[in-house]
């Protein structure tokens, strides 16, 4: 098959910068490298980095949309105001730079990456070619904008969980659609980015004691994501000198606006003082050290996670997990390698009687992380890739 694939449009890929869904873009380029299934066009914005990789594909073309020149901000603007006067969905100057490369192509689906609008001008351009949305987040939803148009632009939808099927086929329900055009496509992360190294030596690099009890938290400091919550049940946990808490990422407390909740953030790293450490950007590919250091690691996000790829990471590193019930979350762990809490009034001190429990039971711990381990091999790439060509082979 001939595939187009059309990325947001936010970072490049390959994915020099990072993020979540170019990522996994990178991981199906390159499985289709070892199995040779597709031959791929993959669009996406200009970068210096990524032009330097893309002569190590040999069944991968890359299209780069160069984004920072006057004309194309002017016309961009000039869409987008478009877009407002009529009421119609115009689209922007990047997807229309990349319709234009596309009319010299030849191809048999178009594959939209977590962009549920850029359907609708594809559409219009190719009305004989289906179009696949890999959606990644709860875009199409019955208060979405265009959801009509949306609906009847994609042919096909593949989510990322059930959860985020089940959305999708309520709302062409919502239409007097049946939905049945709508699929699971689990996502999946590099496991050979994964491996255990000498945690021991690395916790004192980072002036953690080897007794410390390390808390992993990874993911943006937000309030969907529940850090408040976790830092409420670090304050309950203050007597235990040896419980620490490991943040990757950074805060950016210093260059953000300040907001109630940011504020809520540094009072509550004052009130911990001495038992939080931040990484600090950590690139993808160094993530695993940070990892493997942690005694479990604790996901309270407080909106419906679409999957939840942190979850899985930590389950490649066989590591015990804290998580909320919340949206996709539920379909990777299950409840043989995390305890799942309800989100509640009493989410801050079920938190804290979690990490006590794994805290104090050693031998739990163990067995959660060989589960945890066990069961991320269902969410590997290769599963990942075969499970794409199982639904071509479904919708073809």
């Amino acid at each position: 098959m001939k595939l187009a694939i059309v990325t947001r449009g936010d970072l490049p890929v390959p994915a020099v910068k990072g993020g979540a869904v170019e990522s996994l873009i990178d991981l199906f380029i390159n499985q289709n490298e070892l199995y040779k299934e597709h031959n791929l066009l993959v669009y996406s914005i200009s970068d210096k980095a990524k032009i330097r990789l893309e002569h190590n594909f040999q069944y991968t073309t890359f299209f780069n949309i160069k984004t920072k020149s006057p004309i194309f901000r002017i016309k961009n603007i000039l869409r987008k105001l478009q877009t407002r006067l009529t009421g119609k969905y115009c689209g922007d100057e990047y997807i229309y730079q990349i319709i234009n490369n596309l009319k010299l192509q030849s191809f048999d689906y178009i594959i939209v990456e977590n962009i549920p609008v850029y359907s609708i001008i594809l559409k219009r351009k190719f009305p004989n070619i289906p179009i696949i949305q890999h959606l990644h987040n709860s875009y199409i939803t019955s208060n979405c904008s265009y959801k009509t148009e949306i609906l009847k632009a994609n042919d096909y939808v593949f989510g990322v969980s059930d959860f985020i099927r089940k959305e999708v086929m309520n709302t062409y329900e919502s239409i007097g659609f049946n939905g049945n055009n709508v699929y699971t496509w689990y996502n999946a992360i590099n496991e050979n980015y994964f491996k255990p190294i000498d945690a021991n030596s690395y916790r004192i690099s980072l002036d953690f004691s080897p007794d410390d009890f390390i808390i992993l938290f990874s993911g943006r400091i937000v309030e969907a994501k529940g850090i408040d919550k976790l830092l409420e049940a670090m304050r309950l946990l203050t007597e235990y000198s040896n419980i620490k808490l490991l943040i990757i990422g950074g805060t950016s407390f210093a260059n953000s606006k300040q907001t109630p909740f940011s504020i809520r953030i540094k009072e509550l790293c004052e009130a911990c003082k001495g038992k939080i450490r931040f990484t600090g950007y950590v690139d993808y590919k160094q993530i695993y050290k940070y990892y493997d250091i942690a005694d479990i690691c604790v996901f309270p996000s407080m909106w419906n996670e679409p999957f939840a790829l942190t979850a899985l990471e930590a389950m490649t590193m066989g590591k015990p997990i804290i998580a909320t019930k919340s949206g996709g979350l539920v379909e990777v762990v299950n409840d043989k390698c995390a305890i799942l809490l309800e989100r509640d009034e009493k989410l801050t001190n079920n938190i804290a009687e979690a990490i006590l429990f794994l805290y104090n039971n050693l031998d739990i711990r163990t067995s959660m992380g060989i589960h945890a381990k066990k069961r991320s091999k269902q969410f590997s790439s290769q599963i990942y890739y075969e499970r794409f060509n199982e639904l071509l082979r479904i919708i073809s």
